[in-house]
């Protein structure tokens, strides 16, 4: 804090002081200068008082600002009373086993019950991907006749030595083995095809594949085909076609398999790569980090990817336009678009070796179009994202039933009567499910297709009963579905087609609705079997099947040993839920409750503070100190000193005045279809209590509970103002918002007082007059504009005494000098005189 300099001693000092006179020329000077030094000390005991006022009001400041932030700020939600969700007063609970969604209460909720009776299908996002595998897969063009020439080779060598050996190495998801083609390798081959019947190329390199197959069964699988267990099938395969293609794939489609050179002939012909037609590392999937140019010919598409004239791709996805260079990467390309504003975002999977594009909403709505540019190229078209190697699947709409009226909506997240539910799965609580004896059903199965008897369970829906057998015909089409290669990543061949084709059954036997399954079956990987009836309520049977032996057995096997009904007695817990999830919406006002009440304790000493700097009593005589008074005093003297200078700073202070009622007509004057603070419990003190708010706690907390809505309009009602403005030559609305609310209507009284930000003459009151720290007004205020007017008068006073004592010094000093002169002369006469006398 800046205080009052002192200016009792001399400015300057010329001449000498008082040497002939012997008067105190110092002392003189100083008297004769009183009525200059004492302009100076008022000018500076003025800016002092004026940067104590302004201290006071920049206090104020901080404490409105405060009190904004915490109640009226965007940035703290959990307490901003302009935000209408925290006046959401109901609360939404859900059974702890309920995952398949959530439910939060919002505004317009109402105390009660909601029920989800089921999820019958989430929103999807409409997508465009590849049919095939993005990748060639692991295959080339065999030259029968070299390959008949390197089988003689190692027949005829002397010994099996490692020039006579040949092999290949394979990768298969990072597992490494080697199928060494040797003499034991070709005895084998010969044992096919035998060289005294003189087999042609083609039958060598027939029989060759089928030996190449047992070594990868032995490599991956650990044993050969004839020892394989039921259902087990070769992980890595390797066949032949009539054209002479040799192709190696992976039973798992999600699996990535590749090839290299055993020895160090690498690429040329002469390597065991070279003579079966495949390439060093060559491998089922691409590599996204290299360029587009250099992937052009590990694509599988019917189209070769070939770029414009220019060596450009262009091409648009809905009519965003784009422009890849060839040597740009797969992933450069991903990001670019992902980047954009096409709406989509582009995926490429080295697990399924697809490239997907996904439009970023859900929704059937939620199109997309791609095309190449004219000259462009045809990126779009090799990657099979346009074309007869492309698929579009739509996107859907999210469909369930709430209160037993089915509901369809475009996103998964969505608001039905007050409460926002996110959908995460589908479910059913009609739903039937058992856990399947993984081992025993394969046990069963092989038993069947063995020719071993029939299995069989009843199932009744709705009264319509059928029985669903497990005969040799449905065992043998389990093991083929098994084997055709088609099984989902990571799911069990043999249960997935099980599941597949006793969900064909159970169609057949009770049809379809609408296309959907009137029961749907499905198997989770960890080998839960359910029974889903399609509608709401529905009653659903599964019981042991009278004439089938094995009936009781079947149905252990399936999961549901003595059988299983949705047929609840009405006196059974499960019966009130069986329907759906139950949503408990339940009055919750005690968070908003204890944020009412804290704001109303932190206005009332908001408002205490100001009303005490109205009400603060001045101390006559109390001035601001100089230095030299603070000189003469202890620590403790100069804050009781400043203590009693500065108290009535603010008193009865015209612009505090108008704050603090403006703050208060923004809370008590306030009134919203006749609703106002008193119907909610809070009214004023009075004046003689300050005008601080008081709070029936009881009242408010009925308003809360009873009446939420209201309480909510209360404090963020705004008035909409629509007018017409013209703009670019057309007139448009224009839509305005002024505040209503108690909480808009605090806000802008303490905007008023506080705003900060624009020009000079634009910001609040308290701002334009004292400024705030760390923002331009700290040197742009009226008191800042006040105190740099004192001191250019202190400083011109200053450069007035200067020249005042300069000029009393001059005086004095020519005064010293006559007097010495006059001294010296007198000296002189007396010396003169006292000669003549004694002569």
């Amino acid at each position: 804090m800046a205080s009052v300099g002192s200016v009792t001693s001399l400015l300057t000092k010329t001449g000498i002081g008082g040497l002939a006179s012997g008067m105190d020329i110092d002392a003189l000077v100083e008297k004769l200068t009183a009525s200059s030094r004492t302009k100076i000390t008022d000018q500076e005991k003025a800016v002092q008082t004026l940067l104590w006022k302004q201290e006071a009001y920049r206090s104020v400041s901080k404490s409105l600002i405060e009190f904004r932030a915490k109640y009226l700020d965007i940035l703290n939600p959990s307490s901003n009373l302009k935000s209408t969700s925290i006046y959401n007063t109901i609360k939404a609970t859900l059974p702890d086993s309920v995952k398949a969604f959530t439910a939060t209460a919002v505004t317009g909720a109402a105390a009660g019950k909601m029920t989800v009776n089921s999820i019958q299908q989430l929103a999807t996002a409409t997508q465009v991907t590849n049919v095939l595998p993005l990748s060639k897969p692991v295959a080339g063009a065999v030259d029968e006749s070299r390959l008949v020439s390197a089988l003689d080779d190692i027949r005829t060598a002397a010994t099996d030595t490692s020039g006579a050996t040949r092999a290949v190495i394979l990768t298969l998801d990072g597992s490494q083995r080697v199928v060494v083609i040797n003499k034991a390798f070709v005895d084998k081959v010969d044992l096919i095809a035998d060289p005294s019947a003189s087999p042609s190329d083609a039958e060598v390199s027939e029989a060759f594949t089928k030996v190449f197959q047992d070594e990868l069964n032995l490599m991956f699988n650990g044993k050969y085909a004839s020892n394989f267990d039921f259902g087990e099938t070769s992980k890595v395969t390797v066949s032949l076609d009539s054209s002479g293609l040799l192709s190696f794939g992976a039973a798992n489609s999600s699996s990535k398999l590749s090839v290299a050179s055993w020895d160090n002939k690498n690429d040329t012909p002469d390597s065991t790569l070279g003579i079966l037609g495949l390439t060093e590392n060559q491998t089922n999937r691409l590599d996204p980090t290299k360029s587009l140019d250099s992937l052009a010919g590990s694509l599988n598409g019917f189209t070769v990817l070939t770029p414009g004239a220019d060596g450009n791709f262009k091409f648009n996805i809905n009519g965003v336009y784009f422009d890849i260079n060839k040597g740009q990467s797969l992933n450069d390309l991903i990001s670019a678009v992902n980047n954009s504003t096409a709406g989509v975002t582009m995926a490429y999977s080295e697990l399924t070796d697809k490239i997907t594009l996904t439009a970023k909403t859900t929704g059937p709505n939620a199109g997309m179009m791609g095309s190449s540019t004219s000259g462009g190229g045809n990126l779009l078209e090799a990657l099979s994202l346009q074309g007869p190697t492309a698929t579009l699947t739509l996107g859907k709409n999210a469909i369930l039933y709430v209160n037993g009226t089915r509901i369809e909506r475009a996103s998964n997240d969505f608001t039905i009567d007050g409460v926002q539910l996110s959908l995460k799965d589908t479910f059913n609580n009609m739903t039937l499910s058992g856990q399947m004896q993984h081992d025993e059903a394969l046990a069963a199965l092989a038993d069947v297709a063995g020719g071993g008897a029939a299995r069989s369970f009843i199932m009744e829906l709705n009264g319509q009963s059928k029985t669903i057998v497990f005969d040799k015909a449905f065992a043998d089409d389990v093991i083929d579905l098994a084997n055709s290669g088609t099984t989902p990543t990571g799911k069990d061949p043999v249960m997935y087609a099980f599941t597949s084709l006793l969900q064909d059954k159970v169609n057949t036997a009770f049809g379809t609705s609408g296309g959907s399954p009137k029961i749907s079956v499905s198997l989770t990987d960890e080998g839960v079997l359910s029974f889903s009836p399609q509608d709401t309520g529905a009653q659903l049977t599964i019981r042991q099947s009278t004439t089938d032996a094995n009936g009781a057995d079947t149905l252990e096997i399936l999961g549901f040993g003595g059988g299983r009904t949705t047929a609840l007695d009405p006196s059974d817990p499960a019966y009130a839920t069986r329907n759906g999830a139950v949503i408990d919406l339940s009055p919750n006002s005690d968070k908003l409750l204890e944020t009412i009440k804290s704001f109303v304790e932190d206005y009332n000493t908001m408002i205490t503070y100001m009303k005490g700097l109205l009400k603060e009593a001045t101390e006559s005589g109390y001035a601001p100190l100089t230095d030299a008074e603070k000189a003469e005093m202890t620590e403790a003297q100069i804050n009781s000193w400043e203590s009693k200078a500065k108290a009535g700073i603010l008193r009865n202070d015209s612009l505090l005045n108008t704050i603090v009622a403006n703050l208060q007509n923004s809370i008590l004057n306030v009134n919203t279809g006749g609703f106002g603070m008193y119907s909610i419990g809070i009214q004023s003190g009075g004046w003689q209590d300050d005008g601080k708010l008081t709070i029936d706690e009881e009242k408010l907390k009925a308003a809360l509970d009873t009446n939420p809505d209201q309480v909510m309009k209360l404090f963020t009602e705004q008035t909409k103002t629509v007018t017409k403005e013209l703009r670019a030559g057309e007139w448009v609305d224009v839509t305005t918002y002024s505040p209503k609310g108690v909480a808009y209507m605090l806000d802008k009284a303490i905007d008023d007082a506080v705003r900060t930000n624009g020009v000079r003459g634009a910001r609040g009151t308290l701002i334009e007059m004292a400024g705030y720290a760390a923002t331009r007004s700290d040197i742009d205020s009226s008191i800042y504009d006040k105190i740099a007017t004192y001191n250019k008068r202190i400083s011109l006073f200053k450069s007035q005494l200067e020249a005042e004592e300069s000029r009393l010094w001059a005086k004095f000093s020519a005064m010293e000098s006559a007097l010495q002169n006059l001294n010296n002369q007198s000296s002189i006469l007396t010396q003169y005189f006292s000669q003549s006398t004694g002569s």
